[in-house]
């Protein structure tokens, strides 16, 4: 398996622990619109479909270790 594939999955790991945070905690996932870098809050509003969308991309170029256009 190649360097950037590994690196690929690394980052689709830290990713889907990211989308995981929410404003409501009462929420499985949150799909934010943003987080904060400095310390990693959740701003904005949760369940944001482009959030979920690329996140969906992310995951389909990491199984198909290919980066698809559409």
């Amino acid at each position: 398996m190649g360097i950037l594939l590994l690196l690929a999955e690394e980052k689709l790991i830290a990713l889907t622990k990211l989308i995981s945070i929410s404003s409501d905690k009462k929420l499985d996932y949150g799909f934010n619109e943003w987080l904060k870098a400095q310390d990693g809050r959740v701003m904005g509003q949760d369940w944001q479909t482009w959030s979920a969308a690329l996140y969906l991309y992310a995951v389909q170029c990491v199984k198909d270790k290919k980066t698809p256009f559409f």
